[in-house]
This record gives C-alpha cells, structure tokens and sequence, in this order.
C-alpha cells in the first residue's frame, strides 16, 4: 500500500474525495440519528405530560360543566320567576278590570230593570214550564198540588 505522499495527484483527489463523502455521510447519519432521537423524547414528553395532566384536564372540564350547569340552572330559575310575575300581573289586571266592569253593572241594576227582566225571560219561556218560587224562607214552593185537578160545579 502507497502513502499518501506516494500516491499521484488524481488519487489523492479521490481519497480526499471520498473521505469527505465518508464525513458527509457520518453528518447526515448524525443528523438522522439525532431527529429520530428527538421525535422518540418529543412523543415521550408529550405522553409523560399528557398522563400527568389528563387527569386534572379532565377534573377543570368537569368543574367546568358543572358550573355550565348551575348558571343554565339559575337562568331557567330566574326566567320561570319572571314569567310567573308577568302571568301574576295579567291576572292582576285582569281582575281589576273584571272588577270595573262588575262595579259598572251593579251601579246600573235596578229593582225595577231587575224586575222587567224576569218579567221578560217567563215571557220567552215554553208553555208548561214549571217555575219555582222562593219563598220568605229562601225554600221554592213544592208542587202538591200539581196533577190534582180543580173540582168542577157539576159535582156540587
């Protein structure tokens, strides 16, 4: 084998050649090596992080979902009340203007219009309805006598 200081000029050229591309393929191996390495720590770490904070990732969703909950809760809680005033306040209104109106009419009832008004439904009744009377007692008049004819002249 030749020394370097043997060798001529080409082959020198292409040991230095090919000692470069010996160092260049040892850098790009390197280099290789060393993103795989670094992918291989980077999925470690993000397993380690995630197994050390999912639990407490799950445990803020929750507290979250909870108190999501509890405000849904409270607004339901507050609308119902503020539909129940409203329908409090319908009525309310409803009532004082039932009350006018009753007010309006008792003022304008009479004995006598009270008066002509029945005189006016028995006029618009069918023949043979039977009416019962209140008497002083606040008890209608029974019918004894009803069926029982009247005694003629003929018989006396």
């Amino acid at each position: 084998m030749k020394t370097y200081d043997e060798m001529p000029e080409y082959e020198r050229q292409e040991l230095v050649e090919y000692a470069q591309n010996i160092n260049l393929g040892k850098t790009i191996a390197r280099w290789v090596i060393g993103v795989i390495l670094g992918l291989i720590a980077l999925i470690v770490l993000v397993w380690v992080l995630t197994s050390l904070a999912g639990p407490k990732f799950k445990a803020y969703r929750i507290g979250t979902e909870r108190k999501a909950q509890v405000s849904r809760a409270e607004s339901d809680g507050k609308a119902k009340v503020i539909e129940a005033k409203a329908a409090a306040e319908a009525d309310r209104e409803r009532a004082a203007g039932t009350a006018d109106a009753n007010a309006k009419i008792a003022g304008s009832l009479t004995p006598e219009y009270i008066t002509w008004l029945y005189v006016d439904q028995l006029d618009r009744m069918p023949q043979g309805t039977i009416i019962y009377v209140p008497t002083e007692g606040g008890l209608p008049i029974l019918e004894a006598g009803r069926g029982v004819t009247a005694p003629t002249a003929a018989a006396g």
